[in-house]
């Protein structure tokens, strides 16, 4: 899998605007003009400024064991997979690059009756075309999974979302258990709940079972829960 996180990343902060009334005069245009400055403002210091996090841990009852440990998150290209079908019609085609992003996880307890992983996938734009940033989000479910170590939960980008909207910058997840958050990860690695920040696009991040990779590999991944 080929890293798509490498170079600069990009950290989301909020700067406000104020503005004393005591050294300018009070008018109506001054208050619409002074009103349009703190929205850019706002706007530009959301996106784009690349300064540090701040801590914020998981939510969680104190002193409760989690069933779950994610060991590690990650995303990168993944290759269209290539069936071999027969017949009139049929010919190879150019394979294309989706973006997967992915949580390595531990269970400790004979069987959970289901977890469930929200992704988030950070986008940076490469036109005019479209925003400097685009927050992607998406939810997939697993149930009935056994104990054991290095399960793999997984959602995709199409490629025509990379081509259009541009580089993935970083990528998170957050696992819940009954409405309850147990874990987070990210890459680069947490230091605050980041995609807070932005309103997130959804519908756009596909579970496996969306995909040409549903029947890829199918032994190595949990059963999706059906909506």
């Amino acid at each position: 899998m080929v890293d798509l996180l490498q170079g600069p990343t990009y950290t989301l902060a909020i700067e406000s605007y104020q503005h004393d009334s005591a050294y300018v005069p009070w008018s109506p245009t001054m208050n619409k003009r002074l009103a349009r400055l703190a929205g850019s403002i706002f706007v530009a210091s959301l996106l784009m400024l690349p300064v540090d996090t701040v801590a914020q841990p998981p939510a969680g009852a104190p002193g409760a064991r989690s069933p779950v440990a994610v060991r590690k998150v990650d995303g990168g290209k993944a290759s269209t997979p290539v069936f071999a079908v027969k017949g009139p019609g049929t010919s190879a085609s150019r394979t294309k690059d989706w973006f997967q992003v992915y949580a390595e996880y531990d269970t400790e307890v004979d069987w959970v009756d289901e977890l469930s992983f929200t992704f988030y996938v950070l986008v940076k734009g490469r036109t005019k075309d479209v925003p400097p940033f685009s927050l992607f989000k998406g939810e997939v479910s697993y149930i009935h999974i056994p104990r054991g170590r290095k399960h793999i939960a997984d959602m995709f980008l199409h490629p025509n979302i990379i081509d259009r909207f541009g580089d993935v910058e970083r990528v998170a997840v957050e696992v819940r258990q009954g409405g309850r958050v147990l874990e987070r990860g990210g890459k680069p690695a947490l230091t605050e709940a980041w995609w807070e920040r932005l309103s997130p696009i959804e519908g756009v991040l596909l579970n496996r079972s969306q995909t040409p990779f549903a029947l890829v590999n199918i032994d190595d991944y949990e059963i999706i829960k059906a909506k």
